[in-house]
């Protein structure tokens, strides 16, 4: 008698082998096939291949006492990056969907320029409200750029010290960079349709080429001080928090978390955003300090911005303290 299974890819038998051995942990291997293959995913040959692809790529342990054992005891191994990474870049886009979504709301008027007119901002005669509000589109690039820092270094400076398996890296970078386009192409359609002069000739005067270029430096603080003033604030965090919460052993390297917590106005931020921190507590004290230094950071721009206005005596002035390449 010939034995028929349904049209089943490879990936869906893999994902069937650890649905059943997350289900029934220490199980054997001829558990897995007799119950993959009455469910008819597949033969006894392409499951024991399912499982052995799993066992090379790290996501499945055989719990073997000794190498030549017969027994098995397999467990899903949860923490392997291959399993967790795919759920955390699905996290962090949908948190970035979001974001540019609220982005692409923001119209100029106004309303916004006035806003942004009156805060504290710092910003210079070139560059004042109603520039700004034309580098707001640019936005969720410095998101994705700093997901972007974040996950390379993961990538290529911290795993590849403790997986050694270049297929399995190889599978983490594919996954990533598959995660990033996306990410560019998302936003690059919504730049588009709100500027299609992008696509235009650059030329030193396009505005769209400055603002691009004021960006460059220092852009968490600036865009953190920015999207708070048009109330949008919660929304850039819930992307950046996901990145850092999903890869928290990372921002010890890449942040400098070790300042002086007077010179960066530490305790005002501390006092205007005491139920903020005391949350983030909870979730991560990295997390807390990242999000302390740059409150810090933009207070100190504020308090900058605020001596240079007492000093001029004329709200229409704005200081040359704008971040410029």
């Amino acid at each position: 008698m010939t034995l028929k299974y349904r049209a089943i890819t490879d990936e869906q038998r893999r994902e069937e082998v650890l649905k059943y051995v997350r289900k029934y942990p220490h199980c054997d291997l001829e558990d897995i096939i007799n119950q993959l293959t009455d469910t008819e995913f597949g033969s006894r040959v392409t499951i024991r291949r399912a499982v052995a692809e799993l066992l090379e790529s790290g996501k499945l342990n055989d719990g073997k006492s000794r190498k030549n054992a017969k027994s098995y005891q397999f467990t899903v191994v949860e923490d392997n990056p291959l399993l967790t990474m795919p759920t955390d870049l699905k996290l962090i886009t949908s948190k970035f969907e979001i974001f540019l979504s609220v982005i692409r709301k923001l119209k100029k008027s106004e309303k916004i320029v006035n806003r942004l007119k009156e805060s504290n901002l710092l910003l210079s005669e070139s560059f004042g409200p109603e520039e700004i509000v034309k580098t707001i589109p640019f936005f969720p690039y410095e998101v994705i750029g700093e997901i972007d820092r974040i996950y390379k270094f993961k990538l290529l400076i911290m795993l590849p010290t403790k997986i050694h398996r270049q297929t399995v890296l190889n599978n983490l970078y594919s996954l990533y960079f598959e995660s990033l386009t996306n990410l560019y192409l998302m936003t690059a359609g919504e730049t588009q349709k709100a500027h299609p002069s992008v696509t235009n000739l650059p030329t030193e005067e396009n505005y769209l080429i400055r603002a691009y270029r004021n960006i460059g430096t220092g852009f968490t603080s600036h865009m953190v001080e920015v999207c708070r003033v048009l109330n949008i604030e919660s929304e850039l965090y819930d992307v950046l928090d996901q990145a850092w919460l999903r890869n928290i052993e990372v921002c010890p390297f890449l942040y400098d978390l070790q300042w002086d917590l007077k010179l960066m106005n530490y305790q005002q931020a501390l006092e205007k955003f005491a139920p903020k921190y005391n949350d983030l507590v909870n979730k991560n004290e990295i997390l807390k300090n990242i999000h302390l230094k740059t409150d810090s950071e933009v207070f100190l721009f504020e308090e900058t911005y605020s001596q240079i206005k007492k000093i001029t005596q004329n709200e229409d002035v704005y200081g040359p303290f704008y971040y410029k390449n």
